[in-house]
């Protein structure tokens, strides 16, 4: 069973004599401001979702959601080498720890300083593994290259295998399609000016409530679910997001035909590398392809805007391998903590197949299964 409040702060006390500290509760990710912006400023932060722009957010979701947050931070004297931030909550009854943020990100991982060893990041994920504020822990979307993939393959279960494509924006630009595109570009102008644009901050937030407007519709019509799109906290840290000041940057690039939306992607641009998260389209006009011809738009203009890379991230569906065939391995983890742990990794084994067996379903029949099955998704 997950320790007491009085058991955990004994161990507080243990952890931060040996250098690492433990801290709880709703203001943990800004206990942990200092040090987490001393990581982000040297580059620590492997990707967007471990920025603390992303986190702040985040943890405000998962509060609202009656989740607790738990952040490791690993010290040499007093230089902070690695941060490991984590919620937990209920998932089938069953106290699971989880990389904070999700469902909303999507990459899991550690920051780290330069100088940091594997070993510093390793004692961030045992300080938070043996506090024991869960019975599982669910560890997704960790790339093949994270700081924390060594000490989950050696400790953990890959419950989950996919890739995340992405394109080298310093290589020479593929040419999917190009004929292709290039008429469905002038088709689409037949009915007005075909113009590009990019938003970002409070310019880029009524973009972003079309583009989930669109994208809960188009799921509703499949008889789809998504833990992120449609539930209100997480949308809510989307809007967040465009009121954010830091280096991490939620950006609506958007395609318009005659002063109309026709194609909207929401991304997130952080250092040199830029996240495509969520596009949408116009139903009227998706026969113009308007969605790929974003898409490329996109790509071209990260690439004129200085980011090496264009990141698709996972899944790896067909709609974002048809423009790279790069991509980055990525697994999702299940540690049984507890005895009753065993439970919660071995429904969370179950969940793949289950999944694939209701999508087999007709859409009428998804949405009767969802709309009966509460909040207990993966």
């Amino acid at each position: 069973m997950p320790q007491s409040a009085s058991k955990l702060r004994h161990i507080d006390t243990q952890q931060a004599a040996a250098g690492v500290e433990l801290i709880s509760g709703a203001d943990a990710i800004e206990r942990a401001a200092p040090a987490w912006g001393a990581l982000e400023e040297c580059g620590g932060a492997p990707t967007a979702f471990q920025s603390y722009e992303m986190a702040r957010v985040s943890a405000r979701a998962h509060m609202a959601r009656g989740e607790q947050i738990y952040v490791a931070v690993v010290r040499e004297g007093e230089r902070p080498m690695a941060i490991l931030a984590a919620a937990v909550g209920r998932w089938l009854g069953v106290p699971t720890l989880r990389f904070l943020g999700d469902p909303f990100i999507q990459y899991g991982d550690a920051l780290k300083a330069p100088e940091a060893t594997s070993d510093h990041v390793a004692r961030a994920w045992h300080a938070i593994r043996d506090a024991r504020v869960a019975s599982f822990a669910w560890l997704r979307k960790v790339r093949a290259d994270a700081h924390l993939s060594q000490a989950l393959t050696e400790g953990g279960t890959v419950i989950g295998a996919d890739a995340a494509p992405y394109i080298d924006l310093g290589k020479p630009a593929g040419k999917l399609g190009a004929r292709k595109l290039r008429r469905s570009r002038e088709k689409l102008a037949e009915h007005g000016e075909v113009v590009f644009g990019v938003s970002g901050g409070e310019a880029a937030k009524p973009w972003l409530d079309r583009a989930l407007q669109l994208k809960r519709e188009w799921m509703a019509a499949r008889g789809l679910t998504n833990r992120v799109v449609g539930d209100p906290f997480w949308e809510g840290a989307f809007g967040a997001l465009t009121q954010q000041d830091g280096p991490m940057k939620l950006v609506a690039a958007h395609l318009s035909c005659g002063g109309k939306p026709v194609a909207i992607e929401i991304a997130f641009a952080f250092g040199n590398r830029w996240y495509s998260y969520l596009t949408a389209t116009e139903p009227d006009y998706a026969k113009y392809s308007t969605g790929q011809l974003q898409i490329v738009d996109a790509i071209k203009h990260a690439q004129d805007a200085g980011f090496e890379v264009y990141d698709f991230l996972g899944p790896a569906y067909p709609h974002k391998t048809q423009f790279t065939d790069t991509q980055v391995g990525t697994n999702d983890f299940g540690i049984a903590l507890d005895v009753t742990g065993f439970a919660g990794l071995y429904a969370a084994q179950m969940i793949p197949s289950v999944k694939a067996r209701v999508l087999s379903l007709p859409p009428g029949l998804r949405r009767f299964i969802f709309r009966n099955a509460g909040n207990e998704t993966a």
